[in-house]
């Protein structure tokens, strides 16, 4: 499906946290859409989808023109920002079937078509996306992507039983306050969050699961939602002291460092923020960034030293050379196979690094292949380094490997791919 935008998106300006690459590399960070990410979508008179207030303003509008008794205090109730009230005084005077036909009013505009930043959702390893959206922009973008829709549910199939995403590991899209085509699933007022938030466990059951075992990131948001916050501060009362696991993309200056310290300390959440000008474009750089990029540089050369075998001296005096100044070393321990996550961390710290190093003693297995595997895909070099029996180093090179032998001929040849690696790094960039 094609995007309002068909320009390239630029460089992303702002900060991107090392940590949230790693996780997202992992597979282990699911994201949550507000409105901000979907009035980067417009309507056929220009108009970009409304965010909440926005929206309630234009029901409310639709029903006074449709001799609905809207009175000028409901209209004020909304500019005062006093949403969850308006919202639910609106459900209660519009009926269900004129709000569902306002709603597709808004939603269903044939013009209203994902965003740049929506299509770069689909080339993101993301878990789960959840959001407080009614529209379909975020399904679309992964049907055009992928050629199928991802698993999408709103609350009420999840209390269904009959999908249960959490427990099998499915990736999917959770539209926690409704989907505009089935209006008995809208969350528009202050009766619907306390329905969420207070008598169905199994909602928050949902959200306190994906919030305690992954890493969120939430985008378009102004970190407010009355849910959202409820399980935030619940999870900040039962793990006091944790450091900050989940990330808020916000424009440069909306938050004061009192309240950056204070989301940071007291719920978890720490800010990256963006250059708002040309219609949040940096949003969808920021998207990008995350499918693509790597950690910023600072200098050195990151090396992924994989490690299988009986090989632990010649991995020490590997460590102990290039730990110091221009590189930067994550060891990565084959023979931790049998253990949960370790291929999505093995494949992430691949995916970060610049180069991979594998150190073996010539006893070839599967996971020597799965590194190659992995790297192939990512695009990175992989330099052999075959140890002797005991660890001592051989003088002479075969094709991409390094015997090590002792007179450490090998590591002067090392050194010398390590600089052929930054070379040509440096000429891409």
């Amino acid at each position: 499906m094609p995007s309002q935008t068909p320009h390239p998106l630029p460089k992303f300006t702002g900060h991107v946290p090392e940590r949230l690459l790693w996780e997202v590399k992992r597979g282990r960070c699911v994201l949550f859409a507000g409105a901000g990410l979907s009035s980067q979508a417009a309507r056929r008179d220009g108009r970009p989808l409304p965010g909440w207030g926005a929206l309630l303003a234009e029901l409310a509008g639709m029903a006074r023109e449709d001799g609905c008794p809207i009175t000028d205090d409901l209209v004020q109730t909304i500019r005062k920002g006093q949403l969850l009230e308006a919202g639910q005084e609106l459900q209660q005077l519009v009926s269900d079937s004129s709000l569902e036909a306002y709603l597709a009013r808004v939603f269903a505009d044939p013009a209203v078509l994902p965003s740049p930043a929506h299509m770069a959702l689909p080339a993101i390893r993301l878990h789960a996306v959840l959001t407080t959206n009614y529209d379909t922009l975020i399904e679309d973008a992964y049907r055009g992507a992928k050629g199928t829709l991802p698993l999408t549910m709103t609350y009420a199939d999840y209390a269904s039983g009959r999908r249960d995403p959490i427990r099998n590991g499915d990736f999917f899209v959770y539209k926690i306050h409704g989907d505009y085509r089935d209006v008995s699933s809208i969350a528009l007022g202050t009766r619907s969050y306390q329905g969420l938030i207070h008598r169905n466990p199994g909602y928050q059951f949902l959200l306190e699961s994906v919030f305690a075992a992954y890493t969120v990131l939430f985008i378009g948001f102004g970190g407010s939602d009355p849910d959202i916050t409820h399980v935030l501060d619940a999870l900040a009362a039962w793990f006091p002291g944790r450091p900050a696991t989940h990330y808020i993309l916000l424009p440069r200056g909306r938050w004061t460092d009192t309240e950056k310290r204070r989301a940071r300390e007291d719920r978890g959440l720490e800010l990256i923020e963006y250059d708002d000008r040309n219609n949040h474009i940096q949003v969808g750089a920021f998207l990008q960034q995350l499918a693509t990029g790597k950690p910023e540089r600072d200098g050195r050369l990151r090396i992924a030293l994989t490690v299988g075998g009986a090989v632990e001296p010649a991995a020490g005096k590997l460590r102990s050379v290039l730990d110091a100044g221009q590189y930067r070393v994550t060891v990565l321990d084959l023979d931790r196979d049998s253990q949960a996550g370790w291929f999505d961390e093995l494949r992430a710290e691949i995916e970060i690094s610049d180069v991979v190093i594998a150190l073996g003693s010539g006893d070839r297995d599967r996971r020597h292949d799965l590194v190659e595997w992995v790297a192939k895909g990512a695009e990175r070099t992989v330099i052999h380094v075959l140890a002797g029996h005991e660890g001592t180093p051989v003088s002479h090179r075969e094709g991409a490997q390094i015997f090590a032998a002792s007179d450490e001929l090998w590591l002067g040849v090392l050194l010398e791919q390590l600089q052929q690696v930054r070379a040509g790094i440096d000429m891409r960039e």
